[in-house]
């Protein structure tokens, strides 16, 4: 329900009363792993609902196939920071984007914390999964209160740090990565090795060799596969699980992070980021995008990890 300007369902209410106590929430992944999100008593069993009682009434805070829907306690200006979870092999950081906007009581706001990569063999690693806020109708560019992107997955044969999301958080339609893998742009996924990658929105495209990893998801568009047997991470409008894994890898993160194979999977974000290629075999890191926030900061995330979501509450309106 969102309710603006004192008023519910044309009744008037007194002033801007909230629905229950709130300062600040870190919400988490509480500590799940791979492509799947948390449930809501995985959250409740890690967040500390001593003094929150809004966690455990579902009206205010659940979760959903792993995305937690979360109702704003009071009309007011909020500091939103989003960070996007690491690539499996310790070197694709997430993005971190952090502004202000307002947000308005009793609506509800989605969030998805990306997961990080895994990697089972030494350098081999998934995509880190994207972290995502998101108001309604929660479909459209418009909706999108900051999504911070993921990281690459590392490869064996390539271990360097450029797969880092050097330009993720940028308020724009950017890619997370500068030169890894083949990107996306306007909210695609990424493509699988050496395809093409999602444009204006659509799904990246898979690779007809097998064996390879998988593209990260975006947005709107899935990430693409690699010969039918290693699929890419999800879209946010298909619910941002990680890609699955190959024989004997680790799937991507659940934020639409891709399954690592034998390249390393693409990051999750606004566009997921590329399976890596022949050329660099890291995965690139996904795009970070937001259009609600002002004030925004945009920079690398310099934690290895999980990623998070912070809201705080600034002021009333």
């Amino acid at each position: 329900m969102d309710i603006r300007g004192g008023n519910i369902n044309g009744a008037s209410i007194v002033g801007n009363p909230a629905l229950y106590d709130f300062v600040t929430w870190t919400f988490t992944n509480a500590n799940s792993t791979g492509q799947f999100g948390p449930t809501t008593a995985n959250l409740r069993a890690i967040y500390n609902t001593t003094g929150n009682t809004w966690i455990n009434n579902d009206t205010y805070f659940t979760s959903v196939a792993g995305i937690q829907y979360w109702t704003v306690p009071v009309t007011g200006t909020y500091t939103v920071t989003a960070a996007g979870a690491s690539g499996g092999g310790n070197i694709g950081r997430g993005a971190l984007i952090s502004g202000t906007t307002t947000l308005y009581r009793g609506e509800t706001i989605r969030i998805a914390v990306g997961q990080r990569g895994g990697n089972t063999q030494v350098y081999y690693g998934s995509g880190g999964g994207g972290s995502f806020v998101v108001r309604t109708p929660f479909n459209s560019n418009t909706s999108i209160v900051a999504i911070a992107g993921g990281g690459g997955g590392v490869s064996r044969t390539a271990l360097t740090a450029a797969n880092t999301t050097t330009t993720g958080g940028q308020a724009t339609v950017v890619p997370g990565a500068t030169s890894n893998g083949i990107r996306a742009t306007g909210g695609g996924g990424g493509g699988g090795y050496i395809s093409a990658g999602g444009l204006n929105g659509a799904n990246g495209a898979d690779q007809a060799s097998s064996g390879y990893a998988g593209g990260g998801g975006g947005f709107f568009g899935n990430g693409g596969g690699s010969g039918g047997s290693q699929v890419g991470g999800r879209s946010w409008t298909f619910g941002a699980n990680g890609g699955p894994a190959g024989t004997g890898d680790t799937a991507g993160g659940f934020g639409g992070g891709g399954g690592q194979n034998s390249r390393g999977g693409g990051g999750g974000g606004y566009n997921g980021g590329g399976a890596g290629d022949n050329n660099v075999y890291d995965g690139a890191g996904g795009g970070s995008y937001t259009l609600n926030l002002s004030g925004v900061s945009a920079t690398a995330n310099t934690i290895l990890g999980n990623g998070y979501v912070i809201i705080t509450l600034v002021s009333t309106l």
